[in-house]
Order: structure tokens, then C-alpha cells, then sequence
């Protein structure tokens, strides 16, 4: 990314100041693959008449605009990078009714994880406090990959490289990628369990990293 220009991914401040010399709010962002995600903001309450909390909003929706504009037709990493989330959104707190007044704007199904218009959300959510947004008989856009499917790195030793079926593994910067069916061979009982759940958290909609012993 660095290369092209474009920023990292991770976690930024974005601060503004008044006439160059007074800082009135700070915003904190998370750049994440596809996303910017709004964490949270501040401001000096001695300028709550600017409504800093919208316009750091806007700024921040912007930002995604000009980062795609910038680098998704020659950055891979910002290809997608078309999205704006604020993060939760619970119906009964009006400080967060907010989230829902730019447009378009959607609610994840907690069901089926399908994006669904806010204002469809809304009327839902007058009715109960938890409820499915997606229509009966949709499926869940997420998909859980099969153990076939789970790419896996390990540390590479030349007795782990071994005990793996010949041809069911690679070396990348001293690193041993295989799949979890084969690395079901050489894992123990409680590890395949675990990176199984972790597997479920992420589904396939991205990666994880976590390093453990073996």
C-alpha cells in the first residue's frame, strides 16, 4: 500500500481544528479492508452549536469517497473500499437514532447477516426489540469453509514438515501453509476444536491471525 500511496490499514485520528489553531474534536477511525469504520468522536462542548458530530460524519464519508476515487482502480487492497459503518445500532438508545439519517443507509440482519434499508429496520424494530430484518426463507449470506477450505499457517521445523502428508503443504518465509485437513494430522484434539470457533467468528469473510504453541 505504501508503495502506491495509498495509507495503511489500521487505526487513525482525525483532528479538527478551528482557524488552524484550535483543536475542537478529534475523531478516531478504524481503515479497514473494504470499510472505514467510524469508532468514535469528541469535541469541545464550547462548540456544540456547530453539530461537530455531523460534520465529522460527513468529512469521514468524504474520506471513503476520495480514497476510492484515489486508489480502487489501481490499488487491489481499495477495490471495494466503498462503505461507512458507525458501528452499533441499538433502537431504543436515541443518542444512536442518528446512524440511521444518512442515506442510504442499512442494518445487518443478526440472522442472516444480509444488509436491509434502515427505515425497513425501523419498523421492525417498533414492534420488538429483537427481530430478523430478512425476509422468511433467505439465507445466511455467510458460509462457515469447510476444513478443506481453512488455510492455516505453522512454524516451520523440519519434524512438523515430516510428520505432514508429502505434497499436502507449502514453505513461505519460514512458515509451513497447509490446509486444517492436513494439519488435522499433526494438531491435537483441543487445538482443531479451537481454530474451528475462530473459523466461525470470521466465517468466510476475511482472515486471523493468531499464534500458538504447537
Amino acid at each position: 500500500l505504501e508503495a502506491a500511496g495509498a495509507p495503511q490499514f489500521g487505526s487513525y485520528h482525525h483532528q479538527y481544528w478551528l482557524d488552524g489553531c484550535k483543536l475542537i474534536g478529534v475523531g478516531v477511525v478504524d481503515l479497514l479492508p473494504g470499510c472505514l469504520s467510524s469508532v468514535y468522536f469528541i469535541n469541545d462542548p464550547a462548540y456544540a452549536c456547530l453539530n461537530l458530530g455531523t460534520y465529522s460524519a460527513l468529512r469521514e464519508i468524504a474520506y471513503v469517497r476520495q480514497l476510492y476515487r484515489t486508489y480502487g482502480a489501481t490499488v487491489p487492497a481499495y477495490a471495494n473500499f466503498k462503505y461507512y459503518t458507525m458501528g452499533f445500532y441499538i433502537h431504543t438508545i436515541s443518542k444512536m437514532k442518528y446512524k440511521g439519517d444518512y442515506s442510504p443507509s442499512f442494518l445487518s440482519c443478526p440472522e442472516t447477516h444480509v444488509w436491509v434499508p434502515v427505515e425497513e429496520c425501523r419498523q421492525l424494530l417498533e414492534r420488538s426489540k429483537y427481530t430478523r430484518f430478512s425476509k422468511e426463507g433467505e439465507e445466511d449470506s455467510l458460509r462457515t469453509p469447510s476444513d478443506e477450505d481453512v488455510m492455516i499457517q505453522l512454524p516451520f521445523s523440519e519434524a512438523l514438515a515430516s510428520a505432514l502428508p508429502e505434497g499436502g503443504f507449502t514453505v513461505e518465509d519460514s512458515a509451513i501453509v497447509t490446509t486444517l485437513a492436513e494439519a488435522k494430522e499433526v494438531l491435537s484434539g483441543t487445538d482443531v476444536v479451537l481454530i474451528r470457533q475462530w473459523v466461525g467468528l470470521v466465517k468466510n469473510t476475511g482472515s486471523m491471525r493468531i499464534t500458538f504453541q504447537i
